[in-house]
């Protein structure tokens, strides 16, 4: 099973840990099950297309990632790739099996059958946050290689570029993906 179908099947079964309480200021805060405290911080990594967010990126090793964000929750895993969620910090990597290295990351807002990961603090390089829209992702990235799109009951949009995907929900950006080869 290849990474794309593994994740998204993933998503769609995946058995969920609710926390409680109630995330709080910053960007795309609102009532919701994690705690996050976002501040725009100029000195914090950028998300890069193709690479990753700071020491985050693709190809690193699991206890480099660990040591960055802390253990991480193992999730599922698939004949070629497993899934670590780092909720406090609204992030989640695959990592491939053979090589203990990241294959993918996901960076979170809310995103509909992942809410008890927590909200991501930070942006793209080209500076899109939680609060980019549809347009203004493509004004900074250009035209999509695919746009994928469904329903019903809740409307759904994924945008992907060279090395970088953003997903919307309802017209809110609830993830953004740096995607393995």
């Amino acid at each position: 099973m290849d990474f794309f179908n593994s994740h998204r099947r993933y998503h769609n079964f995946a058995p969920f840990v609710r926390q409680t309480g109630e995330r709080k200021g910053g960007v795309g805060a609102e009532s919701g099950p994690a705690k996050t405290d976002c501040r725009d911080d100029a000195a914090q990594p950028r998300i890069v297309p193709g690479e990753g967010w700071g020491e985050v990126r693709i190809g690193a090793a699991l206890q480099a990632v660990d040591g960055l964000l802390g253990q991480g929750q193992p999730r599922r895993r698939y004949s070629d790739v497993y899934f670590k969620d780092y909720a406090p910090k609204g992030v989640q990597v695959s990592f491939e099996n053979a090589s203990n290295r990241v294959h993918a990351i996901f960076f979170y807002n809310g995103q509909h059958d992942s809410e008890e990961i927590g909200v991501f603090c930070g942006r793209t390089d080209k500076g899109i946050n939680w609060q980019s829209s549809i347009d203004e992702v493509k004004e900074a990235y250009g035209h999509p290689t695919a746009d994928y799109s469904g329903g019903p009951g809740e409307a759904w949009e994924r945008l992907v570029f060279a090395g970088i995907d953003f997903r919307f929900e309802s017209g809110k950006l609830v993830r953004i993906g740096i995607p393995g080869d």
